[in-house]
This record gives structure tokens, C-alpha cells and sequence, in this order.
């Protein structure tokens, strides 16, 4: 779902976010929900790439915990259309897109979001005028008029949360038997960092809170299929698909922990 709605919620959940948390957790009815974070919708330049990327807070619903959020990042950066010479890209290779939201100003309660992130184009400037969406820089896609025309462009994070839920079907297609929520894991596992973001993650030099708001804005990384299906570079995934409670109430108010499993490994 590429639909959204600015919120100042900030994290906090919301009737809408709520109603996706509740169809995610039926156990009627197992499903994946995929969520897109979310667009800047103001004009951007170059001198606000990742400033404003990370005070304009993660879209409503897409707080959700039980969701994948989806942002976008990009490796669109080479710009050939004749027409638009002297242009340059806003986001380096390998950065978050321009247009995509974080969690960033969240408080440490509620779920970095987006969970990771897929390919949702660029924007070129000229050094003057805000950036716009050319098409060197976006994604290709079918148009919904095929008798006017083939094809058209999509970016930002509708093509991204498009991408993940290809993923996400790529998997199912591959191993059908698998629950909604071991799909999910599985493209959150085999996401990384890009090299782009991989070198700030290192800039740090592991202080901490700077590390927590590199992951809110970076999530977990670009996931990769190859990496989802199967055990590469030694990687080993152990899938476990079971059910437990993890807290339990205790009285009016308390709310203790419950059940914990133990596995181990071969």
C-alpha cells in the first residue's frame, strides 16, 4: 500500500495504524501487510538531503509495528537526457532518496520505521530551481492507459514499497508453505547497508546515540533476494516458525514477561 497520510503522531498509534497492527495479527487469516513510508512533499535541494530527511517523520499508518515499512534509497544518479545538462544529482549513490521519510525524530519507545528500504529514484537540480524527477533518475514501469501509451516513471517511496512487495511474492513463489511473518524476517535478515551507508554507520565509532539515529533513518538496509532464499558468504538462517506469549498482565496494571524459547543449534 502506497497510501499515506501526514501525521504528527510521531511514532504513536493511531486508529489506522491500529486497524493494520490487528489484520497483520489474525490468526484467522495470515498476512504480510507492506506499507510505503511516506514522501516529502515540500521542494527540495541539495543542501536539505538527509537534513529534512530526518526531521519529516514516517507517514500514518506506517508506525505499525506488525507492518514492513518500506522508505527508499537510491543508485540513480547518472543523468544522460540532453535536456538537462549542467543538471546534477540531489542524493549520492548508495543514499537515502531525497523524498524519503524517517523515524529519526521518534522517541526510543516506538519502532524504527521504515524496516528497510528499496530503490525509489532521485532528483536532479541545476544549482537554482528544487529538484525535480526526471526520468534518468526514476524507475520504469507499465502505464495504466496502454491504447495512450506503454510505459511511464514512478519514484520516491511508491516504487520503493512496489519493489518489496515483488520481493516479498518472489518468496512466496519460491517457498509457498512459508507464514507471512518468516517472509517478513526474511527481508529484513538479508537486508545490508549500503557502502554509502555503511561509512557513516562507521564514522561514529560506535556512539551510541548517533548509531540509533543512523538506523532510524537508514532502517536495516537494502534488502537482497539471493540473500533471503539462500545461505550466502557462510551466512547461516535458522527459521523458526512457532507461537508464544511473550508478556502476561498481573493484576490492574502489571504487565510481566511470559514465555521465552531456547533453540539450539546444529
Amino acid at each position: 500500500m502506497a497510501v499515506t497520510s501526514t501525521s504528527p503522531a510521531r511514532g504513536r498509534p493511531s486508529s489506522w495504524s491500529a486497524a493494520v497492527d490487528q489484520l497483520c495479527f489474525e490468526e484467522a487469516g495470515q498476512r504480510l501487510i507492506i506499507l510505503s513510508a511516506g514522501n516529502i512533499h515540500v521542494d527540495l535541494r541539495p543542501a536539505d538531503h538527509l537534513v529534512r530527511n530526518d526531521v519529516e517523520s514516517v507517514d500514518d499508518p506506517a508506525q505499525a509495528w506488525n507492518a514492513l515499512t518500506v522508505g527508499a534509497c537510491t543508485e540513480k544518479v547518472n543523468i544522460t537526457d540532453a535536456a538537462f545538462a549542467g543538471y546534477a544529482p540531489i542524493a549520492p549513490a548508495g543514499e537515502l532518496s531525497p523524498r524519503s521519510r524517517t523515524s529519526v525524530a521518534w522517541d526510543r519507545q516506538w519502532p524504527v520505521k521504515p524496516d528497510v528500504v528499496f530503490e525509489g529514484g532521485n532528483l536532479a537540480h541545476d544549482g537554482v530551481a528544487p529538484g525535480e524527477a526526471i526520468d534518468d533518475l526514476q524507475l520504469l514501469t507499465t502505464y495504466h492507459r496502454p491504447e495512450q501509451r506503454h510505459f511511464t516513471t514512478i519514484g520516491d517511496t511508491s516504487a520503493a514499497v512496489a519493489l518489496a512487495a515483488r520481493m516479498a511474492g518472489s518468496i512466496l513463489s519460491a517457498r509457498p508453505q512459508l507464514w507471512p511473518e518468516t517472509v517478513r524476517a526474511l527481508i529484513v535478515h538479508s537486508a545490508e547497508w549500503t557502502p554509502a551507508m555503511q561509512a557513516r554507520i562507521d564514522a561514529c565509532n560506535g556512539a551510541k546515540t548517533q548509531l540509533q539515529a543512523l538506523v532510524r533513518r537508514y532502517c536495516y538496509g537494502v534488502p537482497d533476494l539471493g540473500r533471503a532464499l539462500l545461505s550466502t558468504r557462510n551466512d547461516l538462517t535458522l527459521m523458526v516458525e512457532d507461537e508464544l506469549q511473550p508478556f502476561q498482565r498481573e493484576g490492574s496494571a502489571a504487565v510481566k514477561t511470559r514465555d521465552m524459547k531456547l533453540h539450539r543449534l546444529p
